[in-house]
């Protein structure tokens, strides 16, 4: 490697922090002078420290180091370092810790949150740490995966609740059951703040995923029973409730029954073939398609001959669906 050139690039460096420190605009006005200074200064000692270093390797690193550090202040305008590292407390702890990446959980979602994060540091002139960076990098070329899961915290943000498999698209396999729908949150949590003891027994109509269900039988300790019709649905059903601890894994085991999978076809059920009743009965996201208006309702108004209530919760899209 040829000192000489890097001679001139160390001159040339010098040269453009100095017109980079000169031109420097802080986000905070009045902090405009004194990150000028600091730039200046924090030059001087740098050059200073290294003047008498000869071999071409290290000043390779340094010459590189300060190219991303003007990089960095020009494009982020941040004059201040960014640090290596972050302690196990940190942010970055947060993005990187095991509840994340021990579970499936979509890509971009993490994307967008950290995203969202860099750039709130970044409106307050802190710097965002390499590491993050770094995590950010790693999540972006990832191919997305067809199924992720959706989990619920706990305030701490340090415990998982309750985790359920979900596609990434609304719309799969013919169908818009193995999505997660807002109702059906919304729904989990009035049970979370509503007295639900006085239910021993529950049936979701139009389980889809399974979060309101299998919520209120986490929240009340009450048996529940989970429906659908579409093939699909009803697999991913048993998985979200094995892993949620509401069944086994294994058909014959009877350890773990706190919840049912049965097929319900509104349009075409047989109330005195059903051999499940209930105490009270509940839906989610279930009236978006007027067509099955009357067969839901049939559906309700039989199960109310022996449950005390039911509970519809829905998300405000078609008028119609709702008057």
């Amino acid at each position: 490697m040829n000192t000489v050139p890097q001679r001139t690039r160390v001159i040339q460096l010098y040269r453009q922090i100095l017109k980079v420190a000169k031109n420097w605009k802080a986000k905070e006005e009045p902090n405009t002078i004194s990150e000028r200074q600091q730039i200046i200064a924090e030059a001087r000692e740098a050059f200073r420290e290294h003047k008498k270093e000869t071999d071409p390797l290290v000043i390779g690193k340094l010459i590189y180091k300060a190219e991303q550090r003007i990089v960095q202040a020009e494009h982020y305008g941040i004059p201040h370092a960014r640090p290596e590292y972050l302690p196990p407390d940190t942010a970055y702890s947060v993005f990187n810790s095991d509840v994340v990446t021990s579970h499936e959980i979509r890509y971009q979602f993490q994307i967008n949150v950290i995203k969202a994060f860099m750039s709130g540091m970044e409106k307050k002139g802190v710097p965002v740490p390499d590491a993050i960076y770094d995590r950010l990098g790693v999540l972006m070329g990832l191919p997305e995966k067809e199924f992720v899961e959706r989990l619920y915290l706990n305030e701490e943000a340090d415990k998982v609740l309750a985790k359920f498999s979900e596609a990434i698209n609304q719309l799969s396999m013919g169908t818009t059951g193995l999505s997660v729908w807002q109702a059906s949150c919304d729904l989990a949590n009035l049970f979370r703040l509503v007295p639900s003891s006085e239910y021993k027994r529950v049936v979701e109509l139009g389980s889809g995923c399974g979060v309101s269900g299998m919520a209120i039988s986490k929240l009340s300790n009450c048996e529940v029973v989970l429906t659908d019709y579409d093939d699909n649905v009803l697999d991913l059903l048993k998985k979200n409730a094995v892993k949620n601890g509401l069944m086994s894994e294994e058909d014959g085991d009877t350890s773990i029954n706190q919840a049912k999978i049965r097929c319900l076809d509104w349009c075409d059920f047989d109330f005195t073939e059903w051999k499940e009743p209930a105490d009270l009965i509940i839906a989610a996201d279930v009236v978006y398609d007027t067509a099955l208006l009357a067969s839901l309702c049939s559906v309700l108004r039989l199960l109310l001959r022996t449950a005390k209530a039911a509970i519809v919760a829905c998300t405000r899209r078609n008028e119609a669906s709702i008057g």
